[in-house]
């Protein structure tokens, strides 16, 4: 059958109304993907709260050489 012939066929990706219709992605069942799906999100969301924090340290001269801070003894 040639690419013409196949478009009437049930389920072919090419099929009549299939440029309407919405696909759900193909799951693998692998959890590692999921977990790398997790991760990076998790490294997106964090970025922008490292890059504050380094600010703000940088701002009160956290990581100076010599930068000796006194911390109050507990009571």
């Amino acid at each position: 059958m040639g690419p013409l012939r196949d478009r009437g066929r049930p389920g072919h990706r090419g099929g009549p109304g299939a440029a309407g219709r919405a696909r759900a992605p193909r799951r693998s069942g692998d959890g590692v993907a999921d977990l790398g799906v997790y991760l990076v999100l998790i490294s997106a969301l964090t970025l922008p709260h490292v890059g504050v924090v380094v600010l703000m340290d940088r701002r009160q001269g956290v990581w100076r050489r010599g930068a000796a801070v006194d911390v109050p003894a507990a009571p």
